[in-house]
C-alpha cells in the first residue's frame, strides 16, 4: 500500500511499488540532524540513502544562515566533522567569529563542503532537490519510499527510515499522529528568517547571521505557508537595500524554532526535567536554557510549568538538564521508521530548549545507531538491546552523564560546558535571605545576565518552594508555616506570599488578594507580583477572590495597569492589560471550576464585559489580542 496526502488527507491507494534501488538505511532531510544521521549510518557500515529538497547539507546551520549558534552540549561523533570545518576555515574563508578555536560559530559554506565530503566518503547517495511524495507500508512497517526529483518520479525499498525533515512530513506521509504547539490553542514558537551579512570585529571581516522573528506558523495550510514566508522574506532586514552592512545571502529555509511533535513510545516533558525524573533508558544527556521564543508575550495560554519558570519565578538565566530516553525517537504504531531533530517526542514546554543544534546532532547519531542495531539483530527499533545501544553512544561520548546535573546558571563559564548545580535554600533562614529582595528578570540587553549568578537567588529560592508540593506535607510543615510567618515581618513579604502559594499552601490566598487590593511598587526588571497573585489565587480556586477579580475585568485592567512600569517584558501598557486580562479571565475560570455555584454569576459578568468593544495592543508586533483574550471567555464561559 502507498500512503501518501492528497488535498491535505492522508490517503491509502492500492500501488504497487516499482523499486529501482534498495538501500538498508533513508535519511530524509539532511540538515542539522539528518546530515549527522547519514554519516553516522554509513560510518557504521550501512548503506545509505539521503534525501534532501535543496541543494546542499547543513540546513539551518548552513543554507540557512544560523552559523552561531553556542547553546546546547558537546559529545558525539559529529564533533570529528566540526575539528574538520574550523581548521579549514582558518585557510582563507571569511570567518563568522574571530576566534575559530571557540567551536561556536561556524562559516555555512565551509561546513556544507565538510559535510558533503564525509558523507561521499563514506559512500552515502545523496539525492538534492528531491521530495518524498509517499510511504509504501506492509503490516503498519515502512518498506519504501515513493520519490520525486526533476520531475521523475521513482520507488526506492527501505530497511528503515529517519525522518529528519523538520516537519515530520515522512511520519505523516505514514500515517503517525502528530501534536502541534500548547494545549489551550496549538500556537508554536515563533520562527525567523535570516540573512547573511559581512560585518566587522575588531578590523576583521566577519560573516554573521542576522534575523528578527516573523509571527507563528501553527500546522498552515500551503497559502498560508507561503504568505507568511513572504511577508518575512519582504521585512527588515530582509531588506539589502536598507542595510549599511555588506549583503551577503539570503536563508535558503525559514528559522522554523518548532513544528510538528511526533506521538512517540515515550513523551519527555518539561516538568519531568524540571523536577529531576530521569528514563531508565537515555540515549544522550543535555542541559538546555529554557528559550521558548514567545514573541507574543502571552504566557498566560501557556502551561503553569512554563508560566511559573517564565514568570512567577522569574527563572530566565537559568537552564536544566534533560536525560533524552530511546523512546522519543521512535513514532507509537509504526515500524521501520524513527524520527531525530526537532520533531522527536517532546512536549511544547521543552521545545523551547531541547532544540540546539548540538542536540539535534546527538539525536540523530542515536537514530542512526538504533537502525543499526535493528539490521544486524533482525529487529525493530524499538526491540534493539539498550545496553548495546548505550556503549556504542558512550564510546563516542554522546551519552555523556556528566552533564546532567539539574538546574544551574546558564551563563557560567565551564569546561566543556559541564555547569555547576545551582544551590537552593533548604532552611528557613535561606529562604528569608533570598527572598526577602525583588526577583528580577533577566533581559538578553542587560550586561548583568552574562555575570555570575547572585547568591542567594530570589528565583531559585520561589522555584524551591514550588518544588515543596511534590513533597510529603508532613516533612516541610515547619518550613512551610516559616514561610508564611515571614509575610507579615519581612522585606519584600509578597515574596514569601508567592512562594507559599507557589507551595499550594492556601493560607496565601488571603495575603495574595491583599496584593491585587493593595499592589506592591514593582521594582524595574520585575515582573509584577499582583499578576502573580492573580495567577494564584486562580490556581488555589480562592473563592473570596473572584468579586475582585470580576472587577479587574470589567475595569479592562486599567486601574491595575495603571502605575506599572512598561520596560523590559513588559514594555508596553498594552502588555500590562494584556496580562492581568488573561490571568484574569483563566483566574476566573480555575476558581468557578473548584465553586461550580458561582459560575452562572461570574458567567453573566464576563458576557457582558465581552459584549463591549475592547482594544489592546500587545507582544513583540504590537497588535490588537482582544481576539485572544475575548477566545478565552468564548471557550470557559460563553
Amino acid at each position: 500500500m502507498l500512503s501518501t496526502i492528497i488535498d491535505r488527507k492522508l490517503t491509502l491507494l492500492d500501488t504497487a511499488p516499482e523499486y529501482t534501488a534498495e538501500y538498508e538505511l533513508a535519511v530524509c532531510g539532511l540538515g542539522t540532524a539528518g546530515s549527522e544521521a547519514a554519516i553516522h549510518g554509513a560510518s557504521l557500515g550501512m548503506s545509505v540513502l539521503g534525501i534532501e529538497r535543496l541543494s546542499g547539507m547543513g540546513g539551518l546551520s548552513t543554507l540557512g544562515c544560523v552559523w552561531d549558534y553556542y547553546y546546547g552540549t558537546d559529545g558525539g561523533s559529529w564533533e570529528k566533522w566540526d575539528e574538520i570545518a574550523v581548521e579549514r576555515a582558518k585557510t582563507g574563508y571569511t570567518l563568522c567569529y574571530p576566534d575559530p578555536d571557540e567551536r561556536r560559530c561556524y562559516p555555512g559554506i565551509v561546513r556544507e563542503y565538510v559535510l558533503e565530503e564525509k558523507a561521499l566518503e563514506l559512500g552515502v547517495t545523496l539525492s538534492y532537490r528531491t521530495t518524498v511524495t509517499g510511504v509504501f507500508m506492509e503490516n503498519d512497517r515502512v518498506t519504501g519510499l515513493r520519490l520525486l526529483r526533476g520531475g521523475r518520479q521513482f520507488d526506492v525499498r527501505t530497511g528503515c527510515v529517519i525522518d529528519c525533515t523538520g516537519n515530520a512530513s515522512v511520519c505523516r506521509l505514514a500515517g503517525c499522529e502528530i501534536s502541534y504547539g500548547r494545549d489551550w490553542d496549538g500556537a508554536q514558537m515563533a520562527f525567523s528568517k535570516t540573512i547573511g551579512l559581512l560585518t566587522e570585529s575588531g578590523g576583521m571581516p566577519i560573516a554573521r547571521g542576522r534575523y528578527t522573528f516573523n509571527g507563528r506558523l501553527t500546522d498552515p495550510s500551503e497559502a498560508e505557508y507561503s504568505n507568511s514566508l513572504l511577508r518575512a522574506a519582504t521585512s527588515p532586514p530582509n531588506l539589502p537595500d536598507q542595510l549599511s552592512e555588506r549583503f551577503i545571502c539570503l536563508g535558503a529555509l525559514p528559522g522554523t524554532r518548532e513544528d510538528a511533535h511526533v506521538v512517540t513510545l515515550e513523551t519527555l516533558t518539561m516538568d519531568e526535567c524540571v523536577r529531576g525524573i530521569r528514563p531508565d533508558n537515555p540515549i544522550f544527556h543535555t542541559f538546555v536554557p529554557q528559550d521558548l521564543s514567545n514573541v507574543d508575550r502571552d504566557h498566560a495560554y501557556e502551561s503553569e510549568v512554563l508560566c511559573d519558570w517564565f514568570l512567577t519565578a522569574s527563572m530566565g538565566r537559568y537552564g536544566f538538564s534533560a536525560a533524552v530516553p530511546m523512546g522519543v525517537l521512535i513514532p507509537r504504531g509504526v515500524g521501520s521508521l524513527l524520527v531525530a531533530g526537532k520533531p522527536i517526542g517532546i512536549d511544547h514546554d521543552l521545545s523551547g530548549g531541547l532544540r540546539m543544534q548540538k542536540d539535534m546532532k546527538k539525536s540523530a547519531e542515536a537514530a542512526a545507531v538504533i537502525a543499526y542495531l535493528g539490521k544486524i539483530h533482525g529487529c525493530q527499533p524499538a526491540d534493539v538491546p539498550y545496553d548495546e545501544l548505550s556503549e556504542m553512544l558512550t564510546e563516542t561520548g554522546c551519552m555523556a552523564a556528566e552533564y546532567y546535573i539539574g538546574i544551574g546558571d546558564l551563563h557560567e563559564k565551564t569546561e566543556r560546558g559541564i555547569r555547576t548545580p545551582s544551590k537552593f535554600p533548604q532552611t528557613a533562614e535561606e529562604f528569608r535571605r533570598s527572598l526577602s529582595k525583588p526577583a528580577i528578570m533577566p533581559a538578553w540587553s542587560m550586561p548583568t545576565v552574562f555575570k555570575p549568578a547572585e547568591a542567594d537567588s530570589t528565583s531559585l529560592a520561589l522555584w524551591a518552594a514550588r518544588q515543596l508540593r511534590y513533597e510529603v506535607p508532613g516533612e516541610t510543615v515547619e518550613l512551610r508555616d516559616a514561610l508564611h510567618g515571614f509575610i507579615s515581618t519581612e522585606k519584600c513579604g509578597y515574596n514569601f506570599a508567592i512562594a507559599l502559594g507557589l507551595a499550594g499552601d492556601e493560607r496565601a490566598c488571603p495575603h495574595l488578594l491583599e496584593m491585587i487590593k493593595n499592589p506592591p511598587a514593582v521594582t524595574p526588571g520585575e515582573y509584577p507580583a499582583q499578576i502573580k497573585a492573580i495567577c494564584l489565587l486562580g490556581r488555589l480556586g480562592y473563592a473570596p477572590a473572584l468579586p475582585v477579580i470580576l472587577d479587574i475585568i470589567e475595569d479592562n485592567a486599567e486601574t491595575l495597569s495603571r502605575d506599572m512600569p512598561c520596560e523590559g517584558y513588559l514594555r508596553r501598557r498594552g502588555d500590562c492589560v494584556s496580562h492581568i486580562l488573561a490571568f484574569s479571565l483563566f483566574a476566573a475560570h480555575h476558581i468557578c471550576n473548584a465553586h461550580p455555584e458561582l459560575r452562572d454569576t461570574a458567567g453573566d459578568r464576563i458576557r457582558s464585559w465581552a459584549d463591549k468593544p475592547i482594544e489592546v495592543n500587545a507582544g513583540w508586533f504590537g497588535e490588537d489580542v482582544s481576539g485572544d483574550l475575548l477566545g478565552i471567555a468564548e471557550r470557559c464561559f460563553i
